[in-house]
């Protein structure tokens, strides 16, 4: 099984909020994955959730009933993440963002790697999806140059990672988002099925056939 996981950031005010979306969404997976030969992980973004101090303590006594969870919490959640969708306006938060909405971070898999690492000591780690959202593709060649550059420190810092896989390798179909958002190292032409090599995939190429970091 590959984990979808996020490089989670909270404040006082937000950790337990933090702490129990993380649970819901990654951590219960884990022990059905303990015993496999090697952890997968896949990470795009990192996701702040913060708040004033004092709610922190409302929130970890709000966390505990499932109905108020259900009431306060989750509906909250869910504004955020809409508010994260891509108007084609300039965020109002000043932050980069992909063409998901995501938070442009792709350093962030070097945060999750070192998490599953903590929680599964020696065991090996594969990195199966890292990848961006973008139609600049001058963006795509800097984020995994940024996401490489992260995966090989902890390489260098022993960790054993055994192989990257970029997402995608076709612009492809996303669940809630269609065709609009573009990962892919080829541009597919939806109306006649056209490929088309993009650059990115020609570095991509070359640094694969080098087998060492780029410059």
């Amino acid at each position: 099984m590959s984990h979808a996981l996020q490089d989670w950031h909270a404040n006082p005010g937000g950790l337990p909020t933090m702490r129990w979306a993380r649970e819901v969404h990654e951590d219960r997976f884990f022990a059905e994955t303990a015993e496999d030969d090697f952890v997968g992980v896949q990470t795009y973004t990192r996701l702040d959730v913060n708040a004033p101090r004092i709610v922190g303590h409302l929130s970890a006594a709000v966390l505990r009933s499932r109905r108020l969870t259900q009431a306060l919490v989750l509906p909250h959640l869910r504004r955020q993440a809409v508010a994260a969708v891509p108007t084609g306006e300039a965020p109002a938060d000043g932050v980069r963002r992909t063409l998901m909405g995501y938070r442009w971070a792709p350093e962030a898999v070097g945060e999750t790697i070192q998490r599953v690492a903590n929680l599964f000591p020696g065991k090996e780690i594969v990195i199966t999806e890292h990848g961006v959202a973008t139609n600049q593709d001058t963006e795509r060649i800097d984020y995994i140059r940024e996401g490489l550059r992260a995966v090989h420190r902890l390489i260098g810092d022993g960790l054993p990672i055994t192989g990257y896989v970029h997402w995608s390798m076709l612009d492809n179909w996303e669940w809630w988002d269609g065709y609009g958002p573009t990962y892919g190292l080829v541009a597919v032409d939806r109306t006649n099925q056209t490929r088309t090599i993009k650059p990115s995939a020609r570095w991509y190429g070359d640094v694969a056939r080098a087998n060492r970091m780029p410059t």
